[in-house]
């Protein structure tokens, strides 16, 4: 508000056109906008807490089809349906990861047998990642726990009680398959997760840094 009133611009609240050169517009200003922060922030607490519940009640719909699943809605209702083709490539992809071979291979794989159907990024390695470690593959939801849960890096005893039992979403893979795929993927974090013993005392400064004059 203050650029554009330097601009020659002025703002109306409530009927009233505000003058920053006067003080009792200045503390309307600041009123309004702490007004309008609160109600802002207020409305947003709503909307979280609601989002959870349906994520604790296991009918929370996210937005856009996932890739599995088209959904619709009926009777006010988020119906989400099982797409055959869909599941047959995410199916291959568990299977595949579960005997061991790498996703970045089973990505290729997926290319040749959709022929260009998808877009490139569907099957890059970074989807087939985040495809791998999503239990909503087995029906489940991740429970909110208030910080970013990663659960690729943690335990299938540390994850189970977070999980919630999907109402809208049919499992496409068993949870067998889905821990098994997990456990791997774990692993193979784990063993690739190499920690090296850096001295930095061993360099001079002048290696490290240069300065410009």
């Amino acid at each position: 508000v203050k650029a554009l009133y330097r601009r020659g611009v002025r703002v109306q609240i409530g009927g009233k056109i505000i003058d920053l050169s006067h003080p009792q517009d200045e503390l309307l200003l600041s009123i309004e906008s702490s007004i309008s922060t609160f109600q802002r922030k207020i409305q947003l607490q709503k909307s979280r807490v609601g989002m959870d519940l349906k994520r604790d009640n296991g009918d929370w719909v996210f937005q856009g089809n996932m890739f599995g699943w088209k959904t619709y809605k009926t009777a006010g209702k988020t119906i989400a349906e099982i797409d055959a083709d869909e599941a047959k490539l995410i199916e291959y992809l568990f299977k595949e990861y579960a005997k061991g071979r790498s996703a970045r291979d089973v990505g290729r794989d997926l290319e040749q047998m959709t022929n260009g159907k998808y877009s490139k990024s569907r099957f890059a390695n970074g989807n087939i990642s985040r495809t791998l470690r999503n239990p909503l593959y087995m029906g489940y939801y991740v429970r909110d726990t208030g910080y970013n849960t990663k659960i690729a890096f943690m335990t299938e005893d540390k994850i189970r009680p977070l999980l919630v039992k999907s109402n809208i979403y049919p499992p496409i893979v068993t949870e067998e398959l889905w821990w098994t795929v997990h456990n791997n993927w774990n692993h193979t974090v784990k063993s690739n997760d190499i920690q090296f013993d850096y001295h930095y005392s061993k360099f001079e400064l002048s290696s490290v840094l240069r300065c410009l004059y």
